[in-house]
């Protein structure tokens, strides 16, 4: 009986923790987003993003490792950066392929599944990595940012792919490049959930790995089915 107690306890824990990280998560967007366009900011983020982004080209296990060790949220706001390109990106993609109606919610709703996406992307990988950190000692924030920084190749091939709205024989390029793209982001994700839940011994970490995959494709099917495609 004790046993259960402690188990519904820890449940709670869990539960009143991520709505905590979550309600911080949504309040330091805020806060990076109202920066942004403060006077000379956007031109200063604009230039630290490609600087970081250069890094991640130059060095992206180190860099992933950095993210996973700065509490000082700096990295959140390139994180936001990169989002914000990756969700316009696949909108305007999306505007191109998506036929005109005068149906205000029929021709909406599948331009904001299209920005919802990468923004499920993000955060089922971040929840997931966070809730099997036993320590605690990473917050969503954190987690977040690396989660970002590794999907900055999927960022790049849906940036190319906008190379289509001038030719579709594009696409011969752009497919196979997502592809391998897909792959390097899933390998970036490995180190960067290794560095953040403390592991190193791969043996043990290839586990939980293999569980973080599990769920995101159990999730992937999930909003597949509400036509949100992760």
């Amino acid at each position: 009986m004790n046993e259960e107690n402690k188990e519904n306890k820890e449940k709670t824990v869990d539960t009143d923790e991520i709505l905590k990280e979550t309600t911080e998560t949504i309040n330091e967007v805020k806060d990076q987003v109202k920066d942004l366009f403060k006077k000379d900011e956007l031109k200063n983020s604009a230039k630290e993003t490609t600087n970081f982004i250069v890094g991640m080209f130059k060095n992206p296990i180190g860099e992933l490792k950095n993210i996973s060790e700065d509490n000082s949220n700096k990295n959140f706001k390139y994180a936001i950066i990169l989002a914000v390109i990756w969700i316009l990106a696949e909108v305007i993609l999306g505007i191109f392929y998506s036929s005109f109606s005068w149906n205000v919610i029929k021709y909406l709703l599948p331009l904001i599944k299209i920005a919802i996406a990468p923004i499920l992307s993000i955060l089922i990988l971040s929840l997931t990595i966070f809730i099997l950190n036993k320590k605690k000692d990473k917050s969503l924030i954190t987690i977040m940012s690396v989660v970002t920084a590794a999907r900055l190749p999927i960022v790049i091939a849906s940036v190319l792919s906008l190379l289509k709205l001038i030719s579709r024989d594009v696409r011969t390029v752009t497919t196979p490049f997502g592809l391998l793209c897909g792959v390097i982001s899933t390998v970036l994700i490995y180190f960067g959930a290794k560095f953040l839940l403390g592991e190193k011994d791969d043996k043990s970490y290839i586990k939980q790995f293999a569980i973080i995959e599990g769920i995101y494709y159990i999730a992937y099917i999930v909003v597949g089915l509400l036509q949100i495609y992760i």
